[in-house]
């Protein structure tokens, strides 16, 4: 069986560390490809039995930046995959202008809101019911260790960093390690 708790050095006591994690992405139409491949690297390396709080599995949270009808439909039937609309018009300009990623942070910042007020409802908030989100783009694809890593991590610290590009490898103060 799988070791759900992790030693608290602040606390010194075991803490469950299932949580229901939400993973959110988002694309347009040219980048429908790059999605289904993501959500298909998910479902291939994440372990059957890894599933979230109160045995429910991790969702995929797609959101829509331009997907066409044909793409829409084919997404609304993969397991575990929740679609998403996203209103972009109703934005500034800069934030329709998809190159830019403004859409990203208001994705974000929307979905935390709705996971709030769903928990909240629920009666959830308690020091025992985790949720996370964790951002992918959509032209990433992952691996097994990736997802129990960063999970845990996320779990254990309260947050996950990525570093790429010349801080990898890197101290937080930017030197060599």
């Amino acid at each position: 069986p799988k070791n759900n708790s992790r030693e608290t050095p602040e606390l010194g006591q075991p803490q469950d560390y299932r949580m229901n994690l939400d993973i959110l992405t988002a694309a347009s139409a040219d980048y429908y490809p790059r999605i289904v491949n993501l959500i298909g690297s998910l479902h291939t390396f994440e372990s059957q039995d890894d599933d979230g709080a109160d045995g429910q599995p991790h969702k995929v949270h797609v959101y829509d930046l331009g997907f066409t009808y044909a793409q829409r439909l084919e997404l609304a039937c993969m397991k575990n995959v929740v679609l998403h609309d996203f209103n972009i018009t109703q934005y500034p300009k800069h934030v329709q202008v998809l190159s830019n990623y403004a859409w990203k942070i208001i994705i974000l910042s929307n979905h935390l809101g709705d996971l709030s007020k769903k928990m909240l409802s629920e009666n959830r908030i308690t020091m025992d019911k985790k949720a996370a989100v964790l951002w992918l783009d959509g032209g990433l694809e992952v691996r097994a260790p990736f997802i129990e890593e960063t999970k845990d991590a996320m779990s254990y610290y309260g947050h996950s960093c990525a570093f790429v590009g010349p801080l990898a490898g890197a101290d937080l103060n930017g030197a060599p390690s």
